[in-house]
């Protein structure tokens, strides 16, 4: 089977709990007029010990099509289509 079908079919599975958390949280932070969350306080709202758990919790939302990273910036921001 074509890689590319597999990765398809994994980003338009519904998200684990706490990916959907984390996305849940961003929206509400930027319909609340807020700037889009640091890492820190993405972290500190889930619980986390670790800023690099809501770096890779970020990236797989990344990789699902949920998130996009612009490198050049280095932030992310949501897809009009996952809001």
């Amino acid at each position: 089977m074509n890689g590319n079908l597999l990765s398809e079919a994994y980003r338009k599975q519904p998200l684990p709990t706490k990916q959907a958390a984390v996305l849940d949280f961003i929206k509400t932070e930027l319909a609340a007029g807020a700037s889009f969350p640091t890492m820190h306080r993405i972290a500190t709202y889930m619980g986390w010990k670790s800023d690099q758990s809501a770096r890779d919790c970020l990236d797989r939302l990344v990789y699902r099509g949920r998130l996009e990273f612009d490198r050049q910036t280095r932030r992310y921001s949501v897809i009009a289509s996952a809001k």
